[in-house]
Formats: C-alpha cells, structure tokens, sequence
C-alpha cells in the first residue's frame, strides 16, 4: 500500500506552469474586440475634432476680414475668398478678389474631406464693416448636420 500513497503525494504537489493555447486565444480575440472599438470612438473623435476646429478657423477668417475693414487698414475693403479649386480660404484686400493686389492676400488651407457650399466670396466695406455679398455659407463633412454660417447686410457672422 506504500505505493498509492507516493502517488497520490506526487499528484497533490503538481503545479500547473503557463497558459493554456485556449486561455492565450480568449485574451487575444477579447483584446481585438476593444482595439476595435476604441479605434471607431478615436477615429469619430478625430473627424469632430477636425470638423469643428475647421467652423471655428472659417469664423475666425471672417471675423478678421471684417475687423481689418473697419479699421480701414491700407484704406481698402477686405474679404475672403472661398478658392474650392485649390480648397483654401484667401484674405484679401480690395473691392472684389479679381481686381484685388494679389501681393497683400493671405491664403489658408481647407480640409479638403468638408464640402463648402454657398457663397464665393464675403467682402466687408471699410469703417462701417458692412456685407454687400450676404448670404450663407454651409460647411458639410456628410456626417454630421450641416453648419451654415450666416452673412447680413450689417456684417453680422451667425453660426447655426
């Protein structure tokens, strides 16, 4: 009877060393379910972050147009031009962005995944700030609701 006992010594001190193939596979596909995830909730973040911070850069442009004309720098109207070709804003000096001194024009990028639609161009009197040009300017990503930007005769720039 000295025997079954040692065997049953033996099979009581066995310790199980490392991970089975099965438990290995289970961390796996669960840690692919939530790199999954989180990169769909990254990459919708990102396009937000993007689409947003592009509104705020467009208001921005058309705020300093504005502010420059009333403050009748180099006598002149300033405006922007909405170049769709090239997707970018264009900040410029003049009665109309044809007759313009191209020298003086300071042109910014567009992200070009956005659609804008509406205007060509915004130009603001000088001294008074006035919009001839009024209307809307509506960015779109095909996302997210459109954002129009609004114009007035008094130069009022409305986001909605």
């Amino acid at each position: 009877m000295a025997l079954p006992k040692i065997c049953i010594r033996r099979k009581l001190n066995f310790k199980p060393r490392g991970f089975t193939v099965i438990e290995i596979l289970v961390v796996i596909f669960l840690l692919a379910i939530l790199s999954g995830m989180t990169l769909v909730f990254s990459t919708s973040y990102y396009r937000e972050y993007n689409f947003y911070g592009e509104e705020k850069m467009l208001i921005g442009l058309l705020q300093k147009a504005r502010s420059q004309a009333l403050s009748n720098i180099n006598q002149k109207p300033h405006g922007i031009f909405f170049d769709k070709t090239n997707n970018s804003y264009v900040l410029f000096q003049g009665n109309d962005y044809a007759d313009r001194d191209s020298g003086m024009d300071f042109s910014f990028r567009q992200n070009g995944s956005f659609s804008l639609t509406g205007l060509d161009q915004v130009i603001f009197s000088q001294l008074s700030g006035d919009s001839a040009s009024t209307g809307d300017i509506i960015l779109d990503d095909h996302v997210r609701p459109k954002i129009t930007i609004s114009i007035n005769q008094e130069g009022r720039i409305d986001a909605h």
